[in-house]
């Protein structure tokens, strides 16, 4: 089964654990402040240095995504977690 997350903050708690969770199939949505790191994860790079994490965000396909709109992640959400 699987449940649209919403994840504020995309460091190394908020994106990690988003990563984790979207690699088990969760559709989610991660939310930031940062332009440029919300700009790197959608393109799929990693803005932080965490090993083997580019990998993981790589096998989400397509189920993790990135915004700067508090409203957008919130709507695409049914559980959110702030991690800042």
């Amino acid at each position: 089964m699987s449940t649209r997350i919403g994840v504020i903050g995309a460091g190394y708690v908020g994106l990690v654990t988003g990563a984790c969770m979207a690699s088990l199939g969760h559709e989610v949505t991660l939310r930031d402040i940062a332009p440029d790191k919300v700009g790197m994860i959608q393109a799929g790079e990693p803005p932080i240095h965490e090993d083997g994490l580019k990998e993981l965000m790589g096998s989400c396909e397509g189920r993790l995504h990135a915004t700067l709109d508090l409203a957008q992640m919130l709507a695409a959400s049914e559980i959110v977690f702030i991690a800042v």
